[in-house]
């Protein structure tokens, strides 16, 4: 699965510089599994991360836009869903869903959840 699209978006825990510069930048997104590990690997002219995990379990992720994150992935429906906790209580934890839509394009929605 490939995505294009603006690497970040609004978030309460990002600084404003940051968040002006990530909209801006495009980035693409690859997904695989082999077995029962999946790689996602994410690439943009600002940065690039590659994350390697098992559905249903936890492991730190440092996102893109420097956030420390434990994160989970699960499958729900036809969805590749992801939970982040923040390692900083002062953060706010994040839910991303990928889908693959009908015309081959990928949706990627971000929540930012109230604690």
């Amino acid at each position: 699965m490939l995505r294009k699209s603006p690497a970040l978006s609004f978030s309460t825990d990002v600084n404003f510089v940051l968040r002006k510069v990530g909209n801006t930048i495009t980035s693409y997104e690859e997904i695989s599994k082999d077995g029962d590990t999946w790689t996602v690997h994410i690439t943009s002219t600002f940065r690039s991360s590659k994350l390697v995990f098992k559905l249903g379990e936890p492991f730190t992720e440092l996102t893109l836009d420097g956030r420390n994150v434990k994160s989970t992935f699960s499958i729900e429906g036809e969805k590749l869903a992801c939970r982040q906790e923040p390692i900083d209580p002062s953060n706010t934890p994040s839910y991303i869903t990928r889908e693959v839509l009908e015309d081959g394009r990928m949706l990627i929605v971000s929540v930012h959840l109230s604690l």
